[in-house]
């Protein structure tokens, strides 16, 4: 207090600090004039009738760290300019990003964001393009192949052994990657072959009618075709059609021309692999290759496979190993046709 009571003149202008900080206040105490400069650590007070004595200053109280002060201290350097916080600065930094969501990938190839194979949006994308299973092996191809022809076809001519013709080692030779299904209109055939239909007739004809006293083959193919609808149909005759003393091999060329043809209309989408006949009739066979090499580059689906250098018992009818030959044979072409 002052001797008249009143508090000292700096405890009055305490108050004021909060307001004016770093401003010079211009204040008339008792008739005299004074100036009052506030700043960070306290107040300073001049007055015009006492300037010849020392600056007088007051510090201003800081808050305490745990009290209910809510606003921290500002950071002003002695010139009243911004300070830059030094150390373990608790501000964020400005290179942070947010966190990726997780169910941005569901696979090991999957994409964030907008990708066109993503589901989601920005980073948070869901579906992504699954991955890492790699790709499902294909299962067996399911084959259904008709054997037509004569007694070449058949097997079982000249040595019983060969029973199962070239069905046995085309079975085989094939192996899991092919579902075989041998259809025909009956059987033949021993334990070792799985499926033992065909339609293989010893002493058929193409065409000639009678033919050793059996039906041809070209009257009933239409109905073999459309009642087992094969996928493949390996056609083999023209041999048994000589049995007409009038018969050339052109004829016999044409004959198997015709039933080319009819197994092409009756099924158009069918597949045919073509043997030629023994070395009995070579201009038979050279022009038969000739004529299906025409229609394989015209796009048809037909193969051929020579019989030339087939092993045979008696000249005509293949040996054990003739029929592994031919089986050979006829397998590469079947993985051409149906890869």
């Amino acid at each position: 207090m002052g001797g008249d009571g009143k508090p000292p003149l700096r405890d009055m202008l305490r108050p004021l600090v909060g307001k004016f900080i770093s401003k010079p206040l211009y204040l008339i105490v008792g008739g005299v004039v004074g100036i009052a400069l506030v700043g960070g650590g306290g107040v300073t007070l001049y007055l015009a009738s006492n300037h010849n004595k020392e600056p007088q200053t007051t510090t201003k109280q800081q808050p305490v760290a745990g009290t209910d002060e809510q606003t921290a201290p500002s950071a002003k350097g002695q010139n009243n300019q911004e300070t830059t916080p030094t150390g373990n600065s608790q501000s964020p930094s400005s290179s942070s990003t947010t966190p990726k969501s997780s169910s941005a990938k569901t696979g090991g190839s999957g994409s964030t964001g907008n990708k066109s194979s993503g589901g989601g949006t920005g980073t948070s994308g869901s579906g992504g393009t699954s991955g890492g299973g790699g790709t499902t092996p294909r299962g067996p191809i399911a084959l259904k192949i008709m054997p037509l022809g004569d007694s070449i076809t058949q097997g079982g001519v000249g040595d019983p052994a060969t029973v199962n013709s070239y069905r046995l080692e085309l079975w085989n030779n094939l192996g899991s990657a092919y579902a075989i299904d041998y259809v025909g209109s009956w059987q033949n055939g021993n334990s070792q072959l799985a499926d033992k239909d065909l339609n293989g007739f010893s002493g058929d004809c193409i065409k000639t009618n009678p033919c050793h006293g059996d039906q041809d083959l070209y009257s009933r193919t239409a109905n073999w075709i459309t009642t087992e609808d094969p996928d493949l149909v390996i056609m083999q005759g023209g041999g048994n059609d000589f049995v007409d003393p009038t018969m050339t091999e052109t004829k016999v060329e044409t004959y198997m021309e015709d039933w080319i043809s009819l197994v092409l209309a009756t099924k158009p989408s069918v597949k045919i692999i073509v043997t030629g006949a023994t070395q009995y009739y070579p201009n038979y066979s050279a022009a038969l290759q000739t004529y299906v090499s025409g229609l394989q580059n015209s796009g048809k689906p037909i193969r051929y496979v020579t019989y030339d250098n087939v092993d045979t018992v008696d000249g005509t009818h293949p040996s054990l190993a003739g029929y592994v030959t031919w089986g050979d044979a006829l397998a590469t072409k079947v993985r051409e046709l149906f890869p």
